[in-house]
């Protein structure tokens, strides 16, 4: 059950990062580029379950701190950089970089 509730946990924090970062960067007059980016969102959230897993992030052995955040630190630039690689790819996609930039953080 604990490990449901952290998952759960992460993929509000990931809406929440990107909602934040999408209102600093387009604010609220752009609704088709909002409506967009809230398309590619569950996208980032497949990429942040494998990044996650790989990194052994869902694990709920003890870990030191400063290893939880080098592991987390380290998936959330692999996510971004995935993601930034897939809107260069696929030009269909019109995602900001900045708003990615903005939710890393």
């Amino acid at each position: 059950m604990r490990k449901v509730v952290l998952i759960i946990g992460d993929v509000i924090c990931l809406y929440l990062a990107t909602s934040m970062a999408m209102l600093l960067e387009l604010g609220k007059n752009q609704t088709d580029k909002i409506a967009f980016h809230l398309e590619f969102l569950p996208i980032l959230v497949i990429m942040m379950f494998f990044m996650f897993n790989v990194y052994g992030l869902f694990s709920l052995i003890r870990k030191k701190l400063v290893d939880i955040f080098l592991n987390l630190l380290v998936a959330v630039t692999n996510i971004y950089i995935m993601a930034m690689a897939m809107t260069f790819f696929f030009r269909q996609f019109d995602y900001s970089r900045v708003v990615l930039i903005y939710s890393a953080i």
